[in-house]
């Protein structure tokens, strides 16, 4: 991922065989908050998508072409 100015993450290529490819993360999509909480530059120092193995996180993630 590669953290924007406006503090969402641009998705360059998800890793084979992870949690986010099986999820269906692609090249390009924009994750705007994680757990619910929007990505800003004030919170750009965080690793708001690392947790504890076996944790669960939710992305909310801006496609292009996607109405939702």
């Amino acid at each position: 991922v590669q953290q924007q100015p406006d503090g969402t993450l641009l998705v360059i290529a998800p890793i084979d065989d992870t949690p986010a490819a099986r999820a269906g993360i692609r090249t390009g999509d924009v994750i705007v908050a994680v757990d619910g909480k929007p990505l800003t530059p004030e919170t750009a120092d965080e690793n708001p998508l690392r947790g504890k193995p076996g944790s669960r996180t939710v992305l909310t993630v801006r496609r292009a072409g996607s109405k939702k």
